[in-house]
């Protein structure tokens, strides 16, 4: 648990000055340390992340001549590891590199919430998700190219991505009303109240397990394992009042007259999808395999809320919201021993 507390204040701290320096220099050397900071303990470890050894399992099969089921990307990535006689860890040493270089394509001025935010929630994660992380990042990088005017781009990058996980797909839907569908902040607002009532109160997620669609998805498989499709125990009910409460104040502090053409319209259809699968999540534990692919929507508000202000009640809120991320996403994530990445071990 230490390693990656202290993991996180150095990443910050190498994150901070990297997109405060103007020295052109210095700032490739901050921008190479930042991702090394978290490239090279992703990289070397050894038996950690739910998934490890399942990907292991994965190479050593292939190895032995066994027909690999795993979308094309990944199957890529074996191949070129056994064709060049490489030992499995290059499998998450070449992984690690594509899910954390893509990161950085960030704007420098919005990079140190945006990742900060990124290694709060999704860090960890992706020890475990290893594919899904890749297809993850691929689509942050969609959303940039979204702000930067490059809409084709960010299709084609989430193509990609679902070459390493076909979940991506989920994102073209998505990502066509983000470029294509103007949506103000109260028809929001108001959307995302209602998948709250009627997705966390009504049995609709029984509903969508049993559809023909979601049979058809990747996430089927999982409808074996009792744990995920058993119902969330759920106590005072606090916690997850808490949480969404956080993040509607978070959509809620945003400010559309600080944001490029197009961003506020694409982080507001990425926060409705956040709100509606972590509301079928609060039925269902299979759901919130969804709502992780829709965390990049946390990074895409604190990016837009962190910026220059002069409003306190904003920077009050803002701090409230990074505080709560902290304390209940981060610090409770690493004390429930969530994806299995305690304690960390390497390979040598």
């Amino acid at each position: 648990m230490y390693f990656y507390i202290g993991l996180f204040l150095i990443f910050s701290f190498f994150l901070f000055c990297y997109s405060n320096v103007k020295d052109k220099y210095l700032s490739l050397i901050l921008k190479i340390s930042c991702f090394l900071i978290i490239f090279i303990p992703a990289a070397i470890r050894y038996n950690i992340g739910t998934d490890y050894s399942n990907y292991v399992g994965i190479f050593n099969r292939f190895s032995l001549g066994k027909e690999m089921k795993q979308e094309f990307g990944w199957r890529l990535i074996n191949q070129f590891v056994y064709k060049n006689g490489l030992d499995v860890q290059w499998i998450f040493i070449i992984s690690s590199f594509i899910t954390y270089v893509v990161l950085f394509k960030t704007n420098k001025k919005d990079s140190f919430i945006a990742l900060i935010i990124y290694f709060l929630y999704l860090y960890t994660f992706s020890y475990n998700g290893v594919r899904n992380a890749i297809s993850i990042s691929l689509f942050w990088y969609s959303y940039i190219c979204l702000i930067n005017e490059k809409k084709l781009r960010g299709f084609i990058f989430i193509l990609i991505g679902s070459l390493f996980h076909s979940s991506a797909l989920i994102y073209l839907p998505l990502y066509c009303c983000m470029c294509f569908v103007p949506i103000s902040k109260k028809m929001t607002i108001c959307i995302g109240i209602c998948c709250f009532i009627l997705f966390s109160k009504l049995n609709l997620a029984t509903l969508i397990l049993e559809s023909p669609i979601f049979g058809k998805m990747k996430y089927a498989a999982y409808l074996n394992r009792v744990n995920d499709i058993s119902a969330v125990k759920i106590g005072s009910g606090l916690g997850m009042l808490l949480r969404f409460f956080c993040t509607f104040l978070l959509y809620i502090l945003c400010d559309e007259k600080k944001c490029k053409k197009n961003e506020f319209q694409g982080m507001s259809w990425l926060f409705i999808a956040l709100i509606a699968t972590d509301s079928l999540s609060v039925q269902i534990f299979i759901f919130y395999r969804l709502v992780t692919i829709f965390h990049v929507a946390y990074m895409a508000m604190f990016m837009i809320v962190f910026r220059k202000t002069s409003n306190g009640l904003v920077i009050l809120g803002r701090c409230f919201c990074l505080l709560y991320v902290i304390i209940f996403v981060f610090f409770a994530m690493l004390a429930n021993g969530q994806n299995e990445v305690i304690p960390y071990t390497t390979v040598f």
